[in-house]
């Protein structure tokens, strides 16, 4: 009766409608249609899905290229004038890596072959540079300490120079170089003109200590971040 050919296409049987079931199902196994059909070549249902799975993946990307633009637009500017550098560098860098994956990943790739090239030339540099600077006559009574530190670009910075100067990676000139970093001694309570005067005049002596040691770039004129700092 009907309640057999139920029990026999449910339990797997052997003959009749449970024979078709089970081969249809594989063992038995619960399975709905759609999966089925998603294993059939051309299938309809696979179609379907595929179709989802990319729209999906579309929305989703254009959703992270509009979260990126927004970030570069709101949050990066605002990093930057927080002083938050290390987060205003990560963001730069995520935005960077979603909006233009290719060029992010190249970029990285070419600014980690010079840094495996060059770094080590530039921390003998900076071991050098950091000796002569303690060992200056005037800058050591006046300066509690000294940090020299090798450094590359980032990609997103180096990325947007290129592009605002019209430049290839091997045109730029300061794609790696030397940062210094310097804590002034403390001479007691200074009027506040007295005191941005200390801070330029021993600046100018770090940058003489420099020059003295490198020369000044050639071919290119001395920018003077001292008198005319970058905005901050």
């Amino acid at each position: 009766g009907e309640g057999g050919r139920a029990e026999s296409a449910t339990s797997g049987g052997a003959s009749g409608e449970g024979g078709r079931a089970e081969s249809a199902t594989g063992g038995g196994a619960s399975r709905s249609p759609a999966s089925w059909l998603r294993q059939e070549p051309g299938g309809a249902a696979g179609s379907v899905t595929d179709a989802a799975d990319a729209a999906t993946s579309q929305a989703a990307s254009v959703r992270g290229h509009l979260f990126a633009a927004q970030t570069l637009d709101v949050f990066v500017p605002l990093a930057h004038r927080l002083g938050m550098w290390y987060f205003k560098t990560e963001l730069e860098e995520l935005c960077f890596a979603t909006t233009q994956p290719a060029a992010f990943a190249a970029l990285s790739a070419s600014l980690a072959t010079l840094q495996a090239e060059h770094m080590p030339v530039l921390e003998r540099a900076a071991a050098t540079l950091r000796a002569a600077l303690r060992d200056d006559p005037v800058l050591r009574p006046n300066v509690e300490s000294f940090r020299v530190t090798a450094r590359i670009k980032s990609p997103y910075s180096t990325w947007t120079k290129m592009k605002r100067k019209q430049l290839e990676l091997s045109e730029l000139a300061d794609v790696m170089g030397l940062r210094v970093v310097f804590r002034p001694s403390n001479p007691g309570r200074l009027p506040p003109q007295q005191h941005w005067q200390r801070q330029a005049i021993l600046s100018y002596r770090v940058l003489e200590v420099v020059h003295r040691l490198f020369g000044p770039g050639r071919g290119r004129p001395v920018k003077d971040y001292i008198a005319r700092p970058k905005s901050n």
